[in-house]
């Protein structure tokens, strides 16, 4: 064996030496800045060049170097600088992304060899020839002022998107073998592998800190006898690094509706009883000669949600949204220079909204020479050296990530406030006595006993989690308290858009036909009756036959041998889960005001009973940790645990308002 063929095969042992080597940086979980720092020195070392580099791509085309070795100081440092996209022309990335095409330039003799990598139909890698030809001057004179005279660049992917480039640069005129630019292609490919596996780390870091930042509040708005939300509000600020925030709580919730939306906010400048205010940090100032007190009373909020779409609206410069030009003049004597409005939504009602503000910010950025980043580059540039460049009052946008948590911790807040409403809503209950005409109430006994039925439905809540015990006690309890002649709670089947169900639960006189295990598909009581129950409104029927109601709906009644009903929506996370049905079979029945509001309450209890059952139902059908179901369960119990001791209490909430019916 000659000399020749004995540094071949040393070559090829110490590449395979080496690719294993990064593979364990990969596997031993190191962070990825570690990992592609040890790569490229690691590289360099073997390929004897002066300068391995990593450079990775930002979203609008432009690049930084993230990870650098350089030999005795040969070549300038380039670490940490960003490059201008038009450096990497638009023709160059996509020969990167559709052929992989590395690219191997000797500026010496003016030509650039470039080999086409192809992915056979068992996923190996092959790479052809390299093929040479003239290289542009341009691309001559831009690596001479960089002092390279020699460079190989291969391309780094992250799944089927271009990520970056590992490159090779010598300040003098050097060759490669055809191993050592296999031995560049096997780490860009082992670098991939690591940008992935990084990747999947970093996005269940993500996912724990956001599940942290959620349990943290949820406890903040559920962690005392009233809700929490000036802590909470101030937390919420916190991890948006935000620079101040509001929560604007409407105070008549549940008198809300999306049609009455604009009228109510416009007559609710002279007096505080139609909303409630939280805030924190810096603030927009309203000029005394402002039409409204309130930011959140001005029309732009209700006019971007009047569709009903309550997502969250992320603005990051307030001065580039025209619909807001009524109000920023409240924001000029701030910083304030972004909103992220949350949307506090409930039965697809809109409950106010949680504001987060971002200031301006100076950004500065490091670039590899200086350019004018208004204007393409025409012609390469002579110096890389560092230049700053500054600017001052920036935007800053809200990520993906920033939005989705927005989303679940609207949810949050909204429900926290429905459950306090809901507390309100029965301490209103105990002083109907004195606030409702004679007539409407009955008599005190009456409201007592309604008071200890309600209290006996929280306690069985309380004690057990499993959602057909809650059932068969409420629905007992129900009947027996109105003197009706059947109760029964009625789930849609999931997927039917709301065309199917069945009832789930059932309390029945024995006169009567029981209806527990019959099947309902009925597309005419669909049409008429969902609108209204998806907007939390309660139905009341006298008498079937005197309603105006169509033969179908008549026929799905008599089968049931219904002659007055009284309907109430069950909820669960924004969207109609099924109805609380009440009966009258024997005869007609005018439904008194106290009933009415009594079933009303009774349904909002089965809307969180619904709601809490199912999320540790999942959880414990997932596996999930015990301690996380556990705390779920200890937030229901705590929510009718407050529930339980605003019915005992003896001083009502502060509360005016009632569900429309």
């Amino acid at each position: 064996m000659n000399p020749l063929e004995n540094e071949e095969i040393q070559i090829g042992v110490d590449s395979e030496k080496l690719v294993l080597r990064i593979k364990n940086y990969i596997l031993q979980k190191l962070e990825l800045p570690e990992i592609l720092s040890l790569t490229v020195n690691e590289l360099r070392s073997f390929l004897g060049t002066d300068r391995i580099k990593i450079y990775k791509f930002h979203p609008d085309a432009s690049g930084q170097v993230i990870a650098e070795s350089i030999k005795d100081n040969r070549l300038p440092s380039l670490l940490g600088l960003n490059f201008p996209a038009d450096d990497i022309p638009p023709h160059a990335r996509e020969l990167f992304i559709k052929s992989r095409v590395r690219s191997v330039v000797n500026v010496d003799t003016q030509e650039i060899g470039q080999s086409a990598v192809l992915e056979l139909e068992n996923g190996d890698l092959i790479s052809e020839e390299i093929r040479y030809r003239p290289v542009d001057p341009c691309h001559v004179e831009y690596l001479t002022a960089m002092g390279v005279y020699s460079s190989v660049v291969v391309p780094i992917f992250h799944h089927k998107d271009l990520w970056g480039l590992l490159v090779s640069h010598n300040s003098e005129p050097l060759v490669l073998s055809e191993e050592k630019l296999e031995l560049m292609q096997r780490v860009a490919n082992d670098l991939a592998m690591g940008i992935s596996r990084h990747a999947f780390i970093t996005q269940g870091r993500e996912r724990a800190k956001k599940e942290n930042i959620l349990n943290h509040i949820n406890t903040l708005l559920h962690s005392s006898s009233t809700i929490e939300l000036q802590p909470a509000l101030e937390e919420t600020v916190a991890v948006f690094n935000g620079s101040g925030g509001r929560l604007y709580i409407r105070d008549n919730v549940f008198n809300f509706d999306t049609s009455s939306v604009i009228n109510s906010v416009a007559h609710s400048t002279n007096s505080s009883n139609y909303y409630n205010i939280y805030t924190c940090g810096n603030q927009p100032v309203i000029p005394e000669t402002a039409r409204y007190p309130l930011m959140e009373q001005y029309c732009v909020w209700q006019d971007h949600y009047k569709s009903s779409e309550y997502d969250v609206w992320a603005i990051s410069d307030i001065y580039q949204i025209p619909e807001l030009r009524t109000l920023q003049v409240a924001f000029k004597p701030t910083q304030i220079r972004g909103i992220l409005i949350i949307p506090l939504q409930y039965r697809h009602q809109m409950l106010g909204y949680l504001s987060v503000f971002r200031d301006e910010a100076e950004k500065a950025t490091l670039w590899a020479g200086e350019f004018d980043p208004d204007q393409r580059q025409l012609y390469p540039r002579q110096s890389f050296e560092i230049w700053q460049q500054s600017k001052k009052a920036q935007a800053q946008d809200w990520t993906r990530e920033e939005i989705e948590l927005a989303q679940q911790l609207g949810k949050q807040f909204a429900l926290a406030i429905h459950e306090y409403k809901l507390t309100q809503q029965i301490d209103l209950l105990k002083n109907n006595l004195n606030t409702q005409p004679q007539e409407s109430v009955e008599t005190a006994q009456q409201i007592t006993q309604q008071q200890q039925i309600l209290l006996e439905m929280v306690t069985t809540m309380a004690q057990s989690v499993e959602v057909d015990a809650i059932f068969t006690n409420i629905t007992r309890k129900l009947r027996q308290f109105l003197h009706a002649d059947r109760v029964v709670i009625y789930r849609f089947k999931p997927n039917t858009d709301l065309a199917e169900g069945e009832i789930v639960a059932e309390d029945v006189l024995a006169d009567f036909v029981g209806a527990f295990s019959l099947q309902i598909q009925d597309n005419c009581f669909q049409k008429t009756n969902i609108t209204q129950y998806r907007q939390g409104r309660v139905r009341t029927i006298p008498d079937i036959y005197n309603a105006g109601l169509s033969d179908c709906y008549l026929e799905m009644l008599a089968r049931l041998q219904v002659r007055a009903i009284l309907v109430v929506p069950i909820v669960k996370d924004n969207d109609l889960w099924g109805l609380l049905c009440i009966h009258q079979c024997s005869q007609a029945r005018n439904w008194k005001t106290s009933e009415i509001q009594f079933a009303l309450l009774v349904g909002n209890l089965l809307s969180l009973a619904v709601q809490k059952t199912d999320a540790i139902a999942q959880m414990q059908s997932q596996a999930v940790d015990l301690r996380a179901v556990t705390a779920q369960k200890q937030v229901l119990f705590d929510i009718l645990s407050k529930i339980g001791q605003s019915m005992n209490s003896s001083v009502p909430l502060n509360t005016n308002n009632f569900p429309n019916h």
